[in-house]
Protein backbone atom coordinates (compact mmCIF):
# COMPACT_ATOMS: atom_id res chain seq x y z
CA UNK A 1 0.00 0.00 0.00
CA UNK A 2 1.42 3.32 -1.65
CA UNK A 3 1.19 4.99 1.77
CA UNK A 4 2.59 8.53 0.96
CA UNK A 5 0.00 8.71 -2.02
CA UNK A 6 -2.58 8.15 0.71
CA UNK A 7 -1.66 10.96 2.93
CA UNK A 8 -0.83 13.16 -0.11
CA UNK A 9 -2.57 11.98 -3.44
CA UNK A 10 -5.65 10.28 -2.56
CA UNK A 11 -8.86 12.18 -2.89
CA UNK A 12 -10.65 10.11 -0.29
CA UNK A 13 -8.19 8.53 2.36
CA UNK A 14 -8.19 10.23 6.12
CA UNK A 15 -6.83 9.41 8.78
CA UNK A 16 -9.86 9.79 11.37
CA UNK A 17 -11.41 6.42 10.68
CA UNK A 18 -8.51 4.98 12.60
CA UNK A 19 -8.10 7.12 15.23
CA UNK A 20 -10.74 9.17 16.20
CA UNK A 21 -14.89 8.89 16.77
CA UNK A 22 -17.21 12.02 16.93
CA UNK A 23 -19.98 11.64 19.06
CA UNK A 24 -22.55 13.84 19.94
CA UNK A 25 -25.07 14.20 22.49
CA UNK A 26 -27.87 12.50 20.93
CA UNK A 27 -25.66 9.93 20.97
CA UNK A 28 -24.78 9.41 16.82
CA UNK A 29 -21.42 8.56 16.05
CA UNK A 30 -19.53 10.51 12.79
CA UNK A 31 -16.58 9.93 11.41
CA UNK A 32 -15.47 13.41 12.52
CA UNK A 33 -17.75 16.66 13.39
CA UNK A 34 -17.79 17.72 9.81
CA UNK A 35 -19.30 14.18 8.37
CA UNK A 36 -22.82 14.52 7.17
CA UNK A 37 -25.41 15.27 9.65
CA UNK A 38 -28.25 13.56 7.97
CA UNK A 39 -25.87 10.47 7.80
CA UNK A 40 -24.47 8.91 11.04
CA UNK A 41 -22.12 5.58 11.19
CA UNK A 42 -23.55 4.41 14.53
CA UNK A 43 -25.03 5.31 17.76
CA UNK A 44 -24.05 4.80 21.21
CA UNK A 45 -26.70 3.26 23.44
CA UNK A 46 -26.36 1.45 27.05
CA UNK A 47 -25.59 -1.74 25.34
CA UNK A 48 -23.19 -0.49 22.05
CA UNK A 49 -19.37 0.42 23.09
CA UNK A 50 -16.98 2.40 21.44
CA UNK A 51 -15.51 -0.94 19.48
CA UNK A 52 -18.72 -2.09 18.34
CA UNK A 53 -19.35 1.17 16.75
CA UNK A 54 -15.80 1.59 15.18
CA UNK A 55 -15.89 -1.75 13.83
CA UNK A 56 -19.80 -2.17 12.83
CA UNK A 57 -20.41 -2.30 9.18
CA UNK A 58 -20.50 1.50 8.54
CA UNK A 59 -17.18 2.28 9.16
CA UNK A 60 -15.14 -1.06 8.27
CA UNK A 61 -16.73 0.04 4.97
CA UNK A 62 -15.41 4.03 5.24
CA UNK A 63 -11.96 2.26 5.75
CA UNK A 64 -12.17 0.33 2.39
CA UNK A 65 -13.71 2.97 0.09
CA UNK A 66 -10.95 4.99 1.35
CA UNK A 67 -8.21 2.76 0.90
CA UNK A 68 -9.42 2.39 -2.36
CA UNK A 69 -9.92 6.32 -3.26
CA UNK A 70 -13.64 5.82 -3.36
CA UNK A 71 -16.08 8.77 -2.12
CA UNK A 72 -18.41 7.79 0.37
CA UNK A 73 -21.60 10.10 1.61
CA UNK A 74 -20.40 10.62 4.82
CA UNK A 75 -17.31 12.70 3.60
CA UNK A 76 -19.06 14.92 1.21
CA UNK A 77 -18.60 18.40 3.20
CA UNK A 78 -14.74 17.65 2.77
CA UNK A 79 -15.07 16.63 -1.01
CA UNK A 80 -17.04 19.66 -1.56
CA UNK A 81 -14.42 21.84 0.18
CA UNK A 82 -11.60 20.78 -1.40
CA UNK A 83 -12.87 22.59 -4.62
CA UNK A 84 -11.79 25.80 -2.92
CA UNK A 85 -8.82 25.07 -0.73
CA UNK A 86 -8.50 23.05 2.28
CA UNK A 87 -10.56 20.58 4.12
CA UNK A 88 -10.58 18.52 7.50
CA UNK A 89 -9.53 15.67 5.51
CA UNK A 90 -6.40 17.17 4.74
CA UNK A 91 -5.59 18.15 8.52
CA UNK A 92 -6.05 15.04 9.52
CA UNK A 93 -3.57 13.78 7.30
CA UNK A 94 -1.51 16.05 8.54
CA UNK A 95 -2.15 15.91 12.11
CA UNK A 96 -2.13 12.26 12.52
CA UNK A 97 -0.36 11.04 9.35
CA UNK A 98 2.46 9.90 11.52
CA UNK A 99 0.00 6.96 12.52
CA UNK A 100 -0.23 5.50 9.37
CA UNK A 101 2.06 2.58 9.53
CA UNK A 102 -0.14 1.55 13.08
CA UNK A 103 -3.33 2.34 11.30
CA UNK A 104 -2.45 -0.42 8.42
CA UNK A 105 -1.17 -2.92 9.86
CA UNK A 106 -4.31 -2.78 12.56
CA UNK A 107 -6.26 -3.22 9.79
CA UNK A 108 -8.00 -6.20 7.80
CA UNK A 109 -8.89 -6.97 4.28
CA UNK A 110 -12.83 -6.41 5.39
CA UNK A 111 -12.24 -2.87 6.57
CA UNK A 112 -11.82 -4.53 10.72
CA UNK A 113 -9.59 -2.35 12.87
CA UNK A 114 -7.94 -4.03 15.44
CA UNK A 115 -6.50 -2.38 19.05
CA UNK A 116 -8.44 0.48 18.45
CA UNK A 117 -6.68 3.65 19.81
CA UNK A 118 -8.40 6.86 20.00
CA UNK A 119 -5.98 9.81 19.17
CA UNK A 120 -8.13 12.51 18.79
CA UNK A 121 -11.36 12.59 21.04
CA UNK A 122 -14.65 14.59 20.48
CA UNK A 123 -16.96 13.36 22.83
CA UNK A 124 -19.89 15.66 23.27
CA UNK A 125 -21.73 14.50 26.80
CA UNK A 126 -24.40 17.22 26.81
CA UNK A 127 -26.34 20.35 24.72
CA UNK A 128 -26.87 22.16 27.99
CA UNK A 129 -25.13 25.65 27.18
CA UNK A 130 -26.87 29.21 28.45
CA UNK A 131 -26.16 30.50 24.46
CA UNK A 132 -27.88 30.57 21.39
CA UNK A 133 -25.35 31.01 18.73
CA UNK A 134 -26.87 31.56 15.51
CA UNK A 135 -24.56 28.73 13.55
CA UNK A 136 -26.17 26.04 16.29
CA UNK A 137 -28.74 24.18 17.09
CA UNK A 138 -30.96 22.04 19.17
CA UNK A 139 -28.84 19.20 19.34
CA UNK A 140 -25.89 20.96 20.62
CA UNK A 141 -27.54 23.87 22.55
CA UNK A 142 -30.67 23.28 25.17
CA UNK A 143 -31.03 27.29 24.94
CA UNK A 144 -31.66 26.74 21.48
CA UNK A 145 -33.86 23.35 21.83
CA UNK A 146 -36.48 25.22 24.54
CA UNK A 147 -36.87 28.06 22.50
CA UNK A 148 -38.03 25.91 19.17
CA UNK A 149 -40.20 24.00 21.77
CA UNK A 150 -41.61 26.78 22.66
CA UNK A 151 -42.41 28.47 19.94
CA UNK A 152 -42.48 26.09 17.34
CA UNK A 153 -44.24 23.00 18.83
CA UNK A 154 -40.97 20.77 18.36
CA UNK A 155 -40.28 18.44 20.89
CA UNK A 156 -36.31 18.67 21.12
CA UNK A 157 -34.62 16.49 24.15
CA UNK A 158 -31.90 17.77 27.05
CA UNK A 159 -29.24 15.27 26.25
CA UNK A 160 -27.26 13.95 28.63
CA UNK A 161 -24.71 10.75 27.75
CA UNK A 162 -22.74 10.84 30.47
CA UNK A 163 -25.77 8.80 32.12
CA UNK A 164 -24.62 5.62 30.16
CA UNK A 165 -21.91 4.99 32.48
CA UNK A 166 -20.36 2.17 29.76
CA UNK A 167 -19.34 5.57 27.92
CA UNK A 168 -17.68 6.96 30.70
CA UNK A 169 -15.55 4.35 31.34
CA UNK A 170 -14.76 4.00 28.25
CA UNK A 171 -13.97 7.40 27.55
CA UNK A 172 -10.89 7.03 30.40
CA UNK A 173 -10.00 3.82 29.36
CA UNK A 174 -8.62 5.84 26.16
CA UNK A 175 -7.28 8.72 27.52
CA UNK A 176 -3.52 7.45 27.67
CA UNK A 177 -3.82 7.18 24.00
CA UNK A 178 -5.21 10.71 23.48
CA UNK A 179 -2.87 13.51 21.67
CA UNK A 180 -5.68 16.07 20.94
CA UNK A 181 -9.23 16.70 22.42
CA UNK A 182 -11.72 18.89 21.51
CA UNK A 183 -13.88 20.40 23.52
CA UNK A 184 -17.15 22.10 22.63
CA UNK A 185 -21.11 21.77 22.58
CA UNK A 186 -23.17 21.99 24.49
CA UNK A 187 -21.29 24.73 26.86
CA UNK A 188 -18.47 21.97 27.95
CA UNK A 189 -17.65 24.75 30.96
CA UNK A 190 -20.90 24.10 32.58
CA UNK A 191 -21.22 20.49 32.62
CA UNK A 192 -19.29 18.27 35.75
CA UNK A 193 -17.98 16.09 32.49
CA UNK A 194 -16.01 18.75 31.47
CA UNK A 195 -14.39 19.30 35.01
CA UNK A 196 -13.67 15.37 35.16
CA UNK A 197 -12.16 15.10 32.45
CA UNK A 198 -9.45 18.19 32.51
CA UNK A 199 -8.84 16.46 35.70
CA UNK A 200 -8.12 13.41 34.07
CA UNK A 201 -5.46 14.38 31.76
CA UNK A 202 -1.80 14.33 33.20
CA UNK A 203 0.58 15.76 30.94
CA UNK A 204 0.74 15.65 26.74
CA UNK A 205 -2.57 16.62 25.31
CA UNK A 206 -3.25 19.39 23.12
CA UNK A 207 -6.41 20.64 23.69
CA UNK A 208 -8.75 23.13 21.96
CA UNK A 209 -10.90 25.28 23.22
CA UNK A 210 -14.02 25.96 20.74
CA UNK A 211 -16.57 27.17 23.30
CA UNK A 212 -15.26 29.68 25.88
CA UNK A 213 -17.93 31.48 26.73
CA UNK A 214 -19.23 30.59 30.68
CA UNK A 215 -17.93 32.60 33.19
CA UNK A 216 -17.69 30.28 36.67
CA UNK A 217 -14.68 28.34 35.71
CA UNK A 218 -11.80 29.67 38.06
CA UNK A 219 -11.60 26.46 40.10
CA UNK A 220 -11.43 24.72 35.97
CA UNK A 221 -8.38 27.09 35.37
CA UNK A 222 -6.25 25.07 37.81
CA UNK A 223 -6.33 22.06 36.09
CA UNK A 224 -4.93 23.52 32.88
CA UNK A 225 -0.69 23.34 34.26
CA UNK A 226 -1.33 19.60 33.75
CA UNK A 227 -1.49 19.86 29.80
CA UNK A 228 1.27 20.68 27.32
CA UNK A 229 -0.36 23.02 25.33
CA UNK A 230 -3.90 24.59 25.07
CA UNK A 231 -4.93 25.73 21.41
CA UNK A 232 -7.77 28.31 21.94
CA UNK A 233 -9.56 27.83 18.97
CA UNK A 234 -11.19 30.92 18.71
CA UNK A 235 -13.66 31.79 15.47
CA UNK A 236 -12.50 34.68 13.77
CA UNK A 237 -15.42 36.94 15.04
CA UNK A 238 -14.66 36.83 18.90
CA UNK A 239 -11.34 38.81 18.04
CA UNK A 240 -10.73 39.95 14.26
CA UNK A 241 -13.90 41.90 13.82
CA UNK A 242 -16.11 44.38 15.22
CA UNK A 243 -17.88 43.17 18.77
CA UNK A 244 -21.18 44.15 17.57
CA UNK A 245 -20.95 41.10 14.80
CA UNK A 246 -20.19 38.99 18.04
CA UNK A 247 -23.40 39.92 19.62
CA UNK A 248 -25.40 39.64 16.89
CA UNK A 249 -23.93 36.15 16.36
CA UNK A 250 -24.27 34.86 19.41
CA UNK A 251 -27.28 36.11 22.07
CA UNK A 252 -26.03 37.15 24.94
CA UNK A 253 -22.69 37.60 24.25
CA UNK A 254 -20.75 40.39 25.97
CA UNK A 255 -17.73 41.09 24.09
CA UNK A 256 -16.03 42.87 27.09
CA UNK A 257 -16.29 39.60 29.26
CA UNK A 258 -15.39 37.46 26.66
CA UNK A 259 -11.79 39.48 26.22
CA UNK A 260 -11.62 39.10 30.11
CA UNK A 261 -11.87 35.29 29.97
CA UNK A 262 -9.40 34.76 27.06
CA UNK A 263 -6.74 37.02 28.95
CA UNK A 264 -7.48 34.22 32.33
CA UNK A 265 -6.47 31.67 29.63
Amino acid sequence: MDKDFLLNGSKTFCMFPWVHLNIVPNGNVYPCCVGVSSDPLGKITDDVKFDDIINNENFKELRNNMLADIPSNACTSCYDLEKFGNSFRKYANESFGHLIDEALDNTDSDGTLHDFKMRYCDVRFKNICNFKCRTCGPDYSSSWALEENRHMGTKHKIYDLSTNTNILEEFLNHIPNVELVYFAGGEPLITDEFSEKVKSYEAEYEVRLEEIKNREKEALLTNYDKIKHIERLVNDYYTNIPWYHNQMWETKAKMDEIIEEFKKL
